[in-house]
């Protein structure tokens, strides 16, 4: 069950960081383009991407809890 548990938090994990590189993108080129920096654009794109940054941290920080317990229990 454990092992279960390790790969959906690895999944999601990934998932975030692969969105959090999509909004750099998408900010970057809104930038080249000229958007301003206090376009909505820009500030929803930068607070979802500090959403997904501090969701992968702490699903980052459950996953090396968990790997720990496998260690213990091996």
């Amino acid at each position: 069950m454990n092992a279960i548990k390790k790969w959906i938090l690895a999944v999601q994990i990934e998932n975030r960081w692969k969105k959090i590189g999509n909004n750099r993108r998408k900010m970057g080129a809104l930038l080249e383009n000229g958007e301003p920096y206090s376009s909505p654009a820009l500030v929803r794109l930068d607070g979802e991407t500090a959403l997904l940054g501090y969701q992968a941290r702490q699903m980052e920080r459950r996953y090396r809890e968990l790997m720990g317990d496998s260690l213990v229990s091996a």
